[in-house]
C-alpha cells in the first residue's frame, strides 16, 4: 500500500497536499480492509485449557501488525483481549488456566495491521463445548453438550461424533448424533466411562468438548437369550441346547437348565458369549421329552430372564405286523421359530438315512411301511423351521417282522374217493401261516363255499378231504388259502377241478363212458386210465387208456356173460409230464355204474343124451335170486321146477325119461335193474 500511495502523490504533484489528506483519511479508517482469521475449531483440552484453530486470510498487503484474541465467560460479553500473536501463518493458540471442564467460554480473533493500529472486524464467535453427563440409572445415562456455533459454521462437518472410553487406548466413536442431548446404557458390573463430544471441519482441525464421566453399576442383567433348538443326538441319545448370541456386550456366559415340570434345575454352564452349545451328558431324551431352557450371565453375575422354554421330541413307535408298518407318534415341538413341518427319517441295518416323508406342524403320528424282512430299521422325526433350523427326536429301533406270505401253495390233486372228494396240496412250510382253508364251487369263477380248515402244520404236504361234496352227480372246483394271524388269506397257485364220469347204456351189451377233463395241472392232462371197479374195488391194472383230449369211451360187455348185476367204471387221469413244482400226480374220478337191461335165450328143442341134453333158458343180465323156470307137459302137470339158473331140465320126471313132444315152460326173473322178465312158451323134447 505504501508504493500504491508513493506513486499517487507522484502523478499528482500539483495536488499532492490535498490528495495526502485524501489518503491519510482514507487509511484512517481503513480498519474494513483488513480481515479476521476464520476462527474454525474449540478444543478443551484434558487439562481444562482452550486450543484454538482457524485459518488465515490472504495477505491484504496490509502490514500485519497481529492476531488479538478476545475471551469471555458470557455470549453477551464483555470480551478482553487475552494475548496477541504476531506471526501471521499462526494457527492455533492455547488458552491455559481456563478451566473449561467446568464451564463454557467464548472467543473470538480481530486482526491489527502494522502501521496506523487499525483493527479488523471480529471473527465468528466460538463456544468452548461443555459436556454433561446425567445419571438416569444405574446402567443408563444422558449425554448433553452446546454447539460452538449456532448455527453451524458452513465449514463444519454434519453429524457430531459421540466417544466413549472403556476404558481402552483411547476413546471410540459409538454413535454420531445431529442432536446435542442423547441416552447411552452399559451393562457392566462397576465400570467408570468417560465421554467427550468431537465436531470435524472441513478444514481438518476438530472441536472437542470436555470430558466427563460416570460409574456404571450393572444391576439388571443381559438380555433374554433365545434358544435357537434342542435336539437329540443320533449318537449319543443326547440332548442338544443352542442358542443366539445374547444381545448384552456384558454377557459372560450361560447357565444352561431342565425343567422338570415343577422347577428349573441348572445342569451346567458354558463361558464366552459366543459358546452357543451344550450337550447334557445325564440326558434321558431317548425315554422321554425334556424341557431345557438357558439364561445368560454378566461379568457382575446377574442372570437374564429365561429363555422361552423348548422342548426335546420324543418318538414312539410300534411295529404292526399285520399292517407291515411302524405306527409313529411323537411329541409336539413348541417355540420354534417358524415351525413348518415333521420329517420322517430312517435307515436299514445301518444303512444310509433317507427321508421318507414329511407332515404339516399340527400332525404328531405317521405310519411308516416297512418293506425289508427282517431288517433293523432305525426312525426319527426331524422339527424343521421356515428359517433353516432343524431338531432331531430320539432314535427307535423296529425290526420288520414282516409275514413270510408263502412262496407257493399248489393244489396237487382233487381226486374222487368213494363219496368225498380228497385235496392234495404242496404248501410253503416256512410260510407264516395260521391255517389252511378249502374252499368249493360248482362252476370255478364265483360261490366258493368254505368247506374245511386245518391248524398250520410244518409241512409240506397237506390233505383236506370234502365230506359234504356228491361226486357222482356232478364235478367240483376247488382252491386252498393260507390264512395269517391278522385274517389275510393268501390263495392257492391253482382252482383244481375234480372229474366227473358218468356211464349209460342203450339196452344192449355196450356201455357208454364219458367224463370231463381235469383242472388245475400246469401242463395237460397226458392220459386217462379205465378200470372197472367190482364190488366197490378197481380191478387192476387198468382195462383200457386213451390219450389227452379223448374223454369218452365205449365198453361191449357182452362177453362178460352179463352176470354182473351192474357195471362199474373208474377213470384215473394222469398229468402229461413232471411240473412246475416237481410232481406228475393223478386223480380218480367218480365210481359211475350202469345196469344193463335183462333178456334170456330160451331154445325150443332139446335131445336128452343128445347135442342139447339139457333144457336151460340163458338169462342174461338178471338177478339169479329172482330166477323160476316152470316146465308143464301138455296135460298141465308140472313136470320141471328151478329157481337156479344154472339148472336145467334133463327131460326126465320123478326118475323116468318123459316121452317125445311138445312141452310148455315159463320163465320167470328180474334184472338187475328190477325189471321182471316173464317168458312163457313152448318147446320140443326130441329122443
Amino acid at each position: 500500500m505504501a508504493d500504491i500511495r508513493y506513486k499517487v502523490i507522484q502523478f499528482f504533484t500539483g495536488r499532492v497536499l490535498i490528495l495526502s489528506l485524501v489518503l491519510v483519511s482514507l487509511f484512517s479508517s481503513g480498519s474494513a480492509a483488513l480481515s479476521p482469521p476464520s476462527l474454525r475449531c474449540i478444543s478443551v483440552l484434558p487439562n481444562g485449557n482452550i486450543n484454538l484453530d482457524w485459518v488465515v486470510n490472504s495477505d491484504t498487503g496490509s502490514v500485519f501488525g497481529g492476531y488479538h484474541i478476545y475471551f469471555s465467560n458470557n455470549i453477551s460479553g464483555p470480551f478482553a483481549i487475552i494475548d496477541s500473536i504476531f506471526a501471521y501463518a499462526t494457527t492455533s493458540y492455547i488458552h491455559t488456566g481456563v478451566n473449561a471442564n467446568n464451564s463454557s467460554y467464548y472467543y473470538y480473533i480481530k486482526t491489527r495491521d502494522g502501521c496506523c493500529s487499525n483493527y479488523s472486524l471480529s471473527s465468528d464467535t466460538l463456544k468452548s463445548i461443555r459436556l454433561i453427563l446425567t445419571p438416569q440409572s444405574n446402567e443408563v445415562v444422558r449425554i448433553n453438550w452446546n454447539r460452538i456455533h449456532t448455527p453451524p459454521l458452513p465449514t463444519t462437518v454434519s453429524g457430531m461424533k459421540v466417544q466413549k472410553d472403556i476404558p481402552g487406548p483411547a476413546f471410540a466413536n459409538f454413535i454420531t448424533s445431529i442432536d446435542t442431548t442423547i441416552q447411552d446404557t452399559n451393562y457392566f458390573c462397576n465400570q467408570f466411562i468417560n465421554y467427550r463430544v468431537v465436531i470435524d471441519d472441513a478444514s481438518g482441525c476438530q472441536s472437542i468438548s470436555s470430558i466427563d464421566g460416570e460409574l456404571f453399576r450393572d444391576t439388571k442383567g443381559p438380555s433374554k437369550p433365545i434358544l435357537d433348538t434342542v435336539s437329540v443326538d443320533i449318537g449319543s441319545g443326547e440332548g442338544i441346547i443352542t442358542w443366539l448370541p445374547d444381545s448384552s456386550p456384558d454377557t459372560q456366559g450361560y447357565v444352561i437348565y431342565e425343567f422338570n415340570g415343577v422347577s428349573y434345575d441348572s445342569i451346567g454352564a458354558v463361558f464366552g458369549i459366543n459358546n452357543l452349545f451344550f450337550q447334557y451328558a445325564l440326558s434321558d431324551a431317548s425315554n422321554l421329552s425334556e424341557v431345557f431352557s438357558v439364561a445368560a450371565f454378566d461379568s457382575c453375575k446377574n442372570l437374564s430372564s429365561l429363555a422361552d422354554n423348548h422342548n426335546t421330541i420324543f418318538l414312539e413307535g410300534q411295529f404292526s405286523k399285520c399292517d407291515a408298518a411302524a405306527e409313529l407318534s411323537w411329541n409336539e415341538y413348541v417355540n420354534m421359530a417358524g415351525l413348518n413341518r415333521y420329517e420322517i427319517w430312517y435307515r436299514v441295518n445301518s444303512g444310509s438315512w433317507v427321508r421318507d416323508g414329511f407332515v404339516p406342524p399340527n400332525v404328531l403320528n405317521y405310519t411308516l411301511n416297512l418293506t425289508q424282512p427282517g431288517g433293523l430299521y432305525e426312525i426319527l422325526i426331524r422339527a424343521k423351521g421356515a428359517i433353516g433350523t432343524s431338531s432331531s427326536s430320539n432314535i427307535i429301533s423296529l425290526t420288520a417282522d414282516l409275514f413270510n406270505y408263502p412262496d407257493y401253495l399248489y393244489i396237487r390233486s382233487a381226486s374222487v374217493s368213494g363219496n368225498n372228494v380228497n385235496v392234495l396240496v404242496f404248501a410253503d412250510p416256512a410260510a407264516d401261516v395260521k391255517k389252511y382253508r378249502l374252499y368249493r364251487s360248482e362252476n370255478g369263477i364265483s360261490g366258493f363255499t368254505l368247506i374245511a380248515e386245518q391248524p398250520y402244520s410244518p409241512v409240506s404236504t397237506i390233505t383236506f378231504t370234502d365230506v359234504s361234496a356228491d361226486p357222482d352227480i356232478r364235478s367240483y372246483y376247488y382252491k386252498v388259502t393260507a390264512t395269517d394271524s391278522c385274517g389275510v388269506e393268501t390263495f392257492s397257485d391253482n382252482i383244481a377241478r375234480t372229474v366227473h364220469l358218468s356211464v349209460s347204456s342203450d339196452g344192449g351189451p355196450i356201455n357208454f363212458l364219458e367224463w370231463n377233463d381235469y383242472g388245475g395241472w400246469p401242463g395237460p392232462t397226458g392220459y386217462f386210465n379205465i378200470y372197472r371197479v367190482v364190488n366197490g374195488a378197481i380191478q387192476t391194472p387198468q382195462f383200457a387208456n386213451v390219450i389227452n383230449g379223448v374223454l369218452t369211451f365205449t365198453d361191449d360187455v357182452s362177453s362178460l356173460g352179463g352176470v354182473l348185476d351192474e357195471y362199474c367204471y373208474v377213470v384215473e387221469a394222469l398229468e402229461e409230464q413232471i411240473n412246475t413244482y416237481g410232481f406228475i400226480d393223478s386223480a380218480f374220478s367218480n365210481i359211475a355204474c350202469v345196469v344193463q337191461e335183462p333178456f334170456v335165450f330160451i331154445p325150443n328143442a332139446f335131445t336128452p343124451g343128445g347135442k342139447n341134453p339139457v333144457f336151460k333158458p340163458v338169462v342174461v343180465f338178471g338177478d339169479p335170486t329172482t330166477y323160476d323156470l316152470v316146465v308143464f307137459n301138455r296135460w298141465g302137470q308140472r313136470v320141471f321146477e328151478s329157481s337156479n339158473p344154472s339148472y336145467g331140465w334133463d327131460g326126465s320126471y320123478e326118475g323116468e325119461a318123459c316121452p317125445t313132444g311138445i312141452y310148455i315152460y315159463q320163465v320167470i326173473f328180474k334184472g338187475f335193474n328190477q325189471k321182471e322178465i316173464n317168458r312163457t312158451g313152448t318147446l320140443m323134447l326130441l329122443k
